[in-house]
């Protein structure tokens, strides 16, 4: 297609995410699946994006999290697209919940938003947990009660190997646990509260004398006796129980764990107190969690066991340290450790990710909702349009949640600004899935500060805001062409390297760096036709030889030595909104003295077809030239003057065919010498 001479060629940069191998356009549903793996190992699926454009596309990508943790990795945030070009994005598929987990990948980018479905089945590597798998709730809680009860080796509080002995002797002592195995005593234990260390021979190997002083360390329970932790098996479950210093255990007594922001009591070491909770050192913190934590579901139809020690307040707190302070190599050992001693583990020291997907542990669970939509923009930009120019841009709203989302109304707010679908409400998102609307935008004369207002159930507060927000673009009155000036002549003679530029100005520094242009210069009257045509030019200058303008009008058959009223225009336009200002100027150009070395073309003796041409053009009827055409008479240039090369695929007796489907749109020149001591012949050639 050739640009017309009274409307602007509009370009349209369409952003069309496309899954590898399936070509999916923009808009259609579309999902990705994954091996399944573990949280040990990974697998990695691409995703493809295509730019047709012709300018580089900023790309945001964000991926829905799985029960508050991201399980599905996009390489970065932001991305550069380059113009024209499919670029394959590798998406990372590492859980942390051994579940089918369920998300999208939404991609923002300047023309709209869209997403691509992302699944795959994930499983933990410690088969141990096998029972656990797909469940969230009070299955889970009560799957994992179930895990930890059997099999169980009760060792006992008292006697011979009992678990106080198996604690000093094996689990917590760094000779054997591997803290310090060079100690030149048998036993060394530390204070979990305080930090403090003995250093024992086996002398002295009994908790008898290990209580009293010069040692002074006692046992702790972490869920205390007094609250349900005095009889079997709980009083010797060695996921509960630590070596203390005497004085701290007998000051931390019953005392809720939590944070404790102004203490009254200090301890060696760090840990601290007030009057009702006990906050244990840093050091300490994940421990004592997950040990509380373990109790509450390990033991929770132990008679006697009180539950109400666990309160809301203290499980909130015990899993912010399980966020915040993860499990070092220590504890994970004693996991070990104890597992070998009374068979079962502690499954928060293993996967704290447990915990996401129960409400609490305290009491009968529920799964948790983690409501709320999510958008990678949360204030759309549409850039610079101009007046009654309309934008439609599509919105991606994601659940992140475990819970489906409901829209109940969409309100836009904003002079010009509404919503095109979806036309019947409510519309529900599914967990990790994602849903979209359309805006729709026609620029006025106001900058817009607008709203959509989404009534959402599950949306904290019922109503979820996304801003959207476009500046005026209106350059109309200050874009002008500079030169050649309006109804100049001119004449192309002399040198036929001089050149020659048209030049055209700046429209205003608003849209500076997404301003583009179309140039074209056209014929004479009356057909017009289109001599030269480049588009979405980032300068506002184009530069030609005299000898490249004379090949042009020489192709187009317009002769020598007489003015020839050509029109040459320069249209501005906003990439964003793809319209703008054109302006045209008359030139009045005289094939001089420079075209008399050349041989003009004799019309009938060769065509070019199909012309207008996209994928093969033929130069015919050579069998008319009574000489040879000689080995590497064709010559290709391109509106800049650049010499294109050529690939025959075609070469017979009045004809030669090439390809130009990977050739850019525009106009050439093409020349050939019909024998030795002729003049180039030049034809137009338009690529669309």
């Amino acid at each position: 297609m050739k640009p017309s001479f009274s409307a602007l060629l509009l370009v349209s940069f369409l952003f069309s995410p496309e899954l590898v191998a399936q070509q999916v356009p923009f808009g259609y549903p579309q999902s990705v699946p994954f091996m399944a793996t573990t949280e040990l190992a990974d697998d990695t699926a691409w995703v493809s994006l295509f730019n047709p454009g012709s300018d580089s596309l900023p790309v945001s990508l964000n991926t829905l999290s799985v029960f508050g943790s991201p399980a599905f990795f996009a390489p970065a945030s932001e991305l550069i697209l380059p113009p024209g070009r499919v670029t394959r994005i590798p998406i990372r598929f590492r859980p942390s919940h051994n579940i089918y987990n369920v998300s999208s990948l939404l991609i923002g980018a300047g023309a709209g938003q869209a997403s691509v479905g992302l699944g795959g089945q994930a499983s933990y590597s410690r088969a141990y947990y096998s029972s656990t798998q797909n469940l969230s709730g009070e299955d889970l809680r009560q799957a994992l009660r179930q895990r930890v009860s059997l099999p169980y080796t009760q060792l006992g509080y008292s006697g011979t190997n009992n678990a106080r002995l198996r604690m000093f002797g094996t689990i917590d002592n760094w000779k054997v646990n591997g803290r310090e195995p060079a100690h030149a005593n048998p036993y060394k234990n530390e204070c979990v509260y305080t930090g403090r260390t003995i250093s024992y021979t086996a002398t002295d190997f009994s908790t008898a004398t290990l209580n009293n002083a010069p040692y002074s360390m006692n046992t702790e329970h972490t869920w205390p006796q007094s609250l349900g932790a005095t009889n079997e098996p709980m009083v010797s479950d060695l996921h509960h129980i630590f070596i203390s210093d005497g004085p701290t255990n007998s000051a931390r007594g019953n005392k809720p764990f939590g944070w404790v922001p102004n203490p009254t009591l200090t301890y060696t070491g760090g840990s601290k107190a007030n009057s009702t909770t006990f906050e244990p050192r840093d050091a300490h913190k994940t421990a004592a969690a997950s040990a509380i934590l373990y109790f509450a579901v390990r033991h929770m139809n132990q008679a006697g066991v009180d539950l109400s020690f666990l309160s809301a307040v203290q499980e909130i707190d015990l899993r912010d340290w399980l966020h915040i302070f993860p499990a070092d190599s220590v504890l994970r050992r004693r996991n070990d450790d104890i597992q070998s001693a009374q068979l079962n583990r502690n499954p928060f020291i293993d996967y704290p990710a447990f915990l996401d997907r129960m409400t609490q542990v305290r009491g009968m669970a529920a799964v948790p909702p983690h409501n709320g939509l999510v958008v990678i923009d949360s204030v759309i930009q549409l850039g610079a349009v101009l007046p009654g120019d309309t934008i439609v841009y599509p919105v991606v709203l994601g659940n992140p949640g475990t819970d489906s989302i409901r829209i109940t109304f969409i309100q836009p707010v904003g002079s010009g600004l509404s919503v095109l679908n979806p036309s019947v409400l409510p519309v529900s998102i599914a967990p990790g899935a994602v849903a979209s609307i359309t805006l729709r935008y026609q620029g006025g004369q106001s900058p817009l500060n607008g709203l959509v207002n989404l009534g959402v159930l599950g949306q904290p507060g019922g109503v979820f805001a996304l801003g959207v927000q476009a500046s005026v673009e209106n350059f109309m009155g200050r874009f002008s062409l500079v030169a050649p000036a309006n109804e100049a002549s001119q004449t192309l003679e002399g040198s036929g390297s001089q050149n020659l530029t048209f030049r055209w100005s700046i429209p205003g520094p608003s849209a500076a760096g997404s301003l583009r242009f179309d140039w074209v210069l056209y014929g004479p009257a009356p057909n017009r036709d289109t001599l030269l045509w480049r588009n979405t030019l980032g300068d506002s200058q184009l530069t030609f030889t005299y000898a490249y303008l004379d090949s042009v009008m020489q192709a187009a058959g317009l002769s020598t030595a007489i003015a020839h009223g050509l029109v040459w225009t320069a249209t501005a336009y906003v990439a964003s909104s793809h319209r703008g200002a054109e302006r045209a100027h008359v030139w009045n150009v005289v094939r001089g003295a420079l075209s008399t070395s050349l041989q003009e073309s004799v019309k009938g003796h060769f065509v070019l077809y199909p012309n207008p041409t996209r994928d093969r053009v033929v130069l015919g009827r050579l069998d008319a030239v009574n000489e040879p055409i000689l080995s590497g008479s064709l010559r290709v240039q391109d509106v800049m003057g650049r010499q294109i090369p050529v690939e025959l695929c075609g070469e017979e007796d009045g004809r030669l065919e090439w390809s130009v489907a990977q050739w850019p749109r525009g106009t050439y020149i093409v020349q050939f010498v019909a024998g030795a001591g002729h003049a180039p012949r030049s034809l137009q050639l338009i690529v669309d």
